[in-house]
């Protein structure tokens, strides 16, 4: 047996050096990785504040282009009821009459064709 390890030299304490040097690399590459997902859950989370940011807006948006089309159908809707009480007007009707074509044209209660008729009037 003796002839069997003949001629082979083991140094113990390089092996064990190389060991630690190995293991300080596997570590620093560990750590190198680790800041490297936590930059990436950074970015990440940055990113969806951003998407959040983006929905909000948009959804603002959406909420003011809705007010703005009720507010232009408010707006047409009060020029078609002036139209109409001026054309009458124009054809000599009175106001019981121009407010009772507002209720059946437009299907106004009288409160409102009264208000409406009054708006335009003043």
């Amino acid at each position: 047996m003796g002839k069997l390890f003949e001629g082979i030299t083991f140094d113990y304490q390089a092996e064990m050096r190389k060991m630690r040097e190995a293991t300080e690399a596997a570590e620093q590459k560990s750590e190198a990785a680790q800041r490297d997902i936590e930059a990436a859950r950074r970015k990440s989370e940055a990113a969806q504040q951003q998407i959040e940011l983006a929905e909000q807006k948009s959804a603002e948006a959406e909420q003011k282009s809705i007010e703005a089309q009720k507010i232009r159908e408010e707006a047409g809707q009060r020029v078609r009821f002036s139209s109409h009480m001026v054309r009458m007007a124009l054809n000599h009707h009175t106001s019981s009459e121009i407010k009772n074509s507002l209720m059946q044209e437009f299907g106004l209660i009288k409160e409102e064709a009264e208000e409406e008729y009054r708006r335009v009037t003043e």
